[in-house]
């Protein structure tokens, strides 16, 4: 099969087990769960959804070399995320950490999946941890195959950069002693000051902290009043949206609006007065560098860019948002 990836270009994939696995409705149902989240309702040209990145993970790993067992860890690594990507993170009180899909992840093996990997004598228990893989999975602010394809991915959408810009990213990335390192320090600078901008003014932007809190009050209204049940966080973006509207409940309808009708001026701090106190996670990634003789971090070459790591990781936990009427 061949792929025609809206970053990397045209890929061939022939590994029957990775085959087998785009055809299941775990994976599909992935094309109907927005990468950003409940931007795209607000923002339609945020239209990126978690197959594409799941995918794109696992043609990272593929062509850094990576096994089969991690490329297929890769691209099942988002099979657990509920509805809007990361607003159940907000719902169940996980925003600082964003983890709350990867804590239901081996439920989301459904019998199809486990069939699968058995088939293909890969372990249903190496497959499902996701953080044992040195490329697939790093602590920040590492790089990792993950971390990688979303910040590329997510740049080109919301055009910061193009498609040049990731291939000169990925010829100047090489494995050493398992971990994603640049040949380049320039290449390694502009690369983490991406990672930064991308979190600062996308990721966890005021306004992306405001429309996650505002969308995870719609899904606490709905359940609270069984208009939703859990099982509907495990759907699409659209159906969920749509049985929320069918309900043709008032509150939740005007919640809903209020959302869709978003503008991103209309978030701003205020520690006096505030509607939402938000704790995010810091997403900025401090790669490695290869110098003539040890490997450092951009963090340690560049002033710059070390104040602007640390200026993030405050800002990140302590937002008082304020939504202007």
């Amino acid at each position: 099969m061949i792929f025609q990836d809206r970053i990397y270009g045209k890929i061939e994939v022939t590994e029957p087990v990775i085959l087998e696995l785009l055809k299941t409705p775990q994976l599909k149902r992935l094309k109907g769960v927005h990468q950003q989240g409940i931007y795209y309702y607000a923002w339609p040209e945020y239209h990126g959804n978690r197959f594409e990145h799941s995918v794109g993970v696992m043609l990272v790993l593929k062509k850094f070399g990576a096994s089969l067992a991690e490329q297929v860890s890769g691209l099942l690594h988002d099979v657990s995320h509920g509805v809007f990507s990361h607003v159940l993170d907000y719902l169940y009180n996980k925003s600082e950490a964003q983890d709350y899909q990867d804590l239901r992840h081996h439920r989301a093996f459904d019998e199809q999946i486990v069939n699968i990997l058995e088939n293909h004598h890969l372990k249903i228990e190496e497959i499902v941890k996701v953080d044992q893989w040195p490329l697939l999975e790093k602590p920040l602010p590492d790089i990792c195959a993950d971390r990688l394809d979303y910040t590329l991915r997510d740049a080109c959408l919301v055009k910061k950069i193009d498609k040049n810009f990731v291939t000169r990213v990925l010829d100047n990335l090489k494995i050493i002693n398992q971990q994603f390192v640049f040949k380049d320090f320039s290449m390694a600078l502009d690369f983490a000051n991406l990672s930064w901008w991308m979190c600062r003014f996308i990721w966890h932007s005021e306004w992306g902290e405001a429309i996650f809190q505002l969308m995870s009050q719609v899904l606490k209204r709905a359940l609270e009043l069984k208009l939703i049940n859990e099982a509907d966080l495990f759907g699409t973006d659209d159906l969920l949206i749509s049985k929320l509207r069918q309900s043709q409940n008032q509150a939740t309808n005007d919640l809903l609006d209020k959302v869709k009708n978003f503008k991103k001026e209309q978030a701003s701090i205020n520690k006096k007065d505030y509607d939402f106190f938000s704790v995010t996670k810091m997403r900025v990634i401090d790669p490695l560098v290869k110098t003539k003789s040890f490997l450092k971090r951009v963090s340690e070459l560049d002033n710059d860019f070390k104040n602007k790591f640390n200026q993030e990781k405050v800002r990140v936990r302590e937002m008082y948002l304020k939504i202007l009427k």
